[in-house]
């Protein structure tokens, strides 16, 4: 088994911000590989910073820290707070207007 990715710069710049609505726009390369990835690290880096930091907290609780902390709806929310939604390649109606 090969793990070696051929570079394509120009997908490796647009994948990420792509969203796959952009297919609407023409665009043939999508955030979801990436997004599965992603989601496994930043899950992983939030497990071990909440397990540090709350020794105290039962596992039950760390649990429904570490759902919220990963929510699309927070991450959006943070997106458009900072003025970041802009930035993304997208067709959906809801970060247009």
């Amino acid at each position: 088994m090969s793990f070696f990715i051929p570079l394509d710069f120009e997908g490796l710049l647009l994948e990420p911000i792509t969203h796959l609505s952009g297919k609407e726009l023409g665009i043939d390369c999508y955030y979801e590989r990436l997004e599965f990835l992603g989601d496994s690290v930043l899950d992983l880096l939030i497990t071990c910073h909440l397990y540090k930091s709350y020794t105290y907290v039962d596992p039950g609780e760390l649990t429904e820290l570490r759902s919220a902390s990963v929510s699309n709806e927070n991450f959006a929310q943070v997106a458009v707070r900072h003025n970041l939604h802009p930035h993304l390649l997208h067709g959906s109606e809801l970060l247009l207007n």
